[in-house]
């Protein structure tokens, strides 16, 4: 699949998602996983760095369960500072930890 296929996907998804909220999006290619309440993904493709938090890794506790749109998950996290972040990960890029 092209690039710019991919780039009209999530253009689309993006689309279909702006009259429902007002919300940061952050689209991250790279590998995720959800456990216990708290979404990882690692921007090295590291399963290793996301188990041990080490590394380019970074993660956030849901306040949304993910939902499957498409080729992508959907879910929504707390900044930290009060404001909602909507994270688009490839539902292909889970790992189980």
């Amino acid at each position: 699949m092209s690039t710019q296929h991919q780039m009209n996907q999530f253009v689309s998804l993006l689309e279909s998602l702006k009259d429902h909220h007002d919300f940061l999006v952050d689209f991250n290619d790279c590998i995720w996983t959800i456990t216990n309440g708290e979404v990882k993904w690692n921007f090295e493709d590291s399963e290793t760095d996301m188990h041990d938090g080490n590394g380019e890794t970074y993660s956030s506790e849901l306040s949304t369960d993910p939902k499957e749109i498409g080729e992508y998950s959907v879910m929504n996290v707390d900044d930290g500072q009060g404001n909602t972040v909507t994270l688009v990960f490839k539902t292909a890029k889970f790992v189980e930890l």
